[in-house]
């Protein structure tokens, strides 16, 4: 099985964990004289095998990012923890040069005018750019997902 394999099971095992719980909690409790539509003891075993089989996975693919290498020689844990600071930084930069951006919504001399505090287009350019970063960088990635098989 792949990396990106493996990503793709952790992520319907995660969803299953959380349906599960939803349900769980659902039928935690009943009206007296009824019956819960769905036995919450037996969820919860549910709910223990798929968790077992979540943290092996996790412990799996975690083992198997420790050990790649990226074609630009990067370790694979590095180039996360850099993505997740790429995303970060990017939504930051759109955010800031969205709310800075001057609507002019005034309808007399009267109102208030608002200006930017900082330059829009500048702010716009550094998004751009780690924009550019950003899908360099998942390239690798998911480069190596499917390129190396789970440990």
């Amino acid at each position: 099985m792949t990396l990106a394999e493996a990503l793709n099971v952790r992520s319907d095992l995660n969803r299953r964990l959380m349906e599960l719980r939803e349900r769980i909690i659902s039928n935690a409790k009943y009206q007296e004289g009824d019956s819960p539509s769905e036995d919450p003891n037996e969820l919860l075993e549910q709910f223990e095998s798929v968790a077992v089989e979540y943290m092996n996975m996790v412990t799996r693919i975690n083992k198997t990012n420790n050990a790649i290498k990226l074609g630009d020689g990067k370790d694979m844990v590095d180039a996360l923890a850099e993505r997740d600071m790429l995303k970060l930084s990017h939504r930051t930069y759109r955010s800031l040069a969205s709310e800075a951006t001057p609507v002019q919504d005034r309808y007399s001399k009267k109102e208030i005018k608002f200006v930017s505090a900082v330059k829009v287009s500048e702010i716009q350019s550094m998004a751009d750019n780690v924009a550019k970063q950003l899908r360099e960088l998942d390239t690798l990635i998911q480069q190596a997902n499917w390129n190396n098989d789970l440990i």
